[in-house]
C-alpha cells in the first residue's frame, strides 16, 4: 500500500462515481484523464506559483519544448486579445 498513491487514486474514482458522464473507455477517454492528472498535478502547487509558467517549465523538463513554446505562445496570445479588449466596450457595458 503506497498511501501516495493511493490518495490520488481514491479521489479519481470518487470523481467518476459522481460524474457518470465522463468517458472512462472511447475514443476521447485520454483526453478527460489527462485533464484529471493535469488537476492533480496543480492542486500540489504552491498557489503563489504560476501554473503556466510551471506547465512551461515541467513540459521543456521533460524535453516537450515545442509544446512548452506553443503554450507560451497561446498564453501571449490570450493576454493581448484581453489588454486589447479592455479598452473595448460595447454601448450595453458603458455605465455613467
Amino acid at each position: 500500500c503506497n498511501l501516495y498513491l493511493d490518495i490520488p487514486i481514491i479521489y479519481l474514482e470518487q470523481l467518476y462515481k459522481k460524474d457518470d458522464k465522463a468517458p472512462i473507455v472511447g475514443p476521447s477517454s485520454y483526453k478527460e484523464h489527462g485533464f484529471r492528472m493535469l488537476m492533480i498535478w496543480a492542486s500540489g502547487l504552491n498557489p503563489d506559483v504560476s501554473l503556466a509558467k510551471e506547465l512551461c517549465d515541467a513540459l521543456s523538463a521533460v524535453d516537450k519544448k515545442t509544446i512548452a513554446d506553443s503554450v507560451r505562445k497561446q498564453i501571449e496570445q490570450g493576454n493581448n486579445s484581453k489588454a486589447k479588449s479592455k479598452g473595448q466596450r460595447c454601448h450595453k457595458c458603458s455605465i455613467a
